[in-house]
């Protein structure tokens, strides 16, 4: 249900709570192929992440973005592509703007 609301439509003050659902989520489902793909809990959470970070400005971002990379790579190695593009949005908040 809460992603159903952060989905409609996401900001930078969601980032904290996707990403602790997130952790919460791997906790319960760490390989569950069933929950992260088939049920398109990986896509969602990784589509919300990949557009707040595209909408914000590094500096806007009040998270734990070493929590959000290990989410991420969790997802990849899982499979899940929208990881990877969230990974690529990550990464351009390390170069200089």
């Amino acid at each position: 249900v809460a992603l159903n609301l952060i989905e409609v439509a996401p900001t930078s003050a969601h980032l904290g709570f996707l990403i602790s659902l997130g952790a919460a989520w791997i906790e319960t489902y760490p390989n569950s192929g069933e929950f992260w793909i088939e049920y398109q809990f990986g896509k969602r959470l990784c589509t919300s992440v990949e557009t707040i970070l595209s909408q914000s400005e590094p500096q806007s971002i009040q998270a734990d973005l070493k929590a959000l990379d290990r989410l991420l790579g969790h997802l990849v190695r899982l499979g899940i592509p929208e990881a990877h593009r969230a990974e690529e949005v990550l990464r351009s908040y390390d170069e200089p703007h």
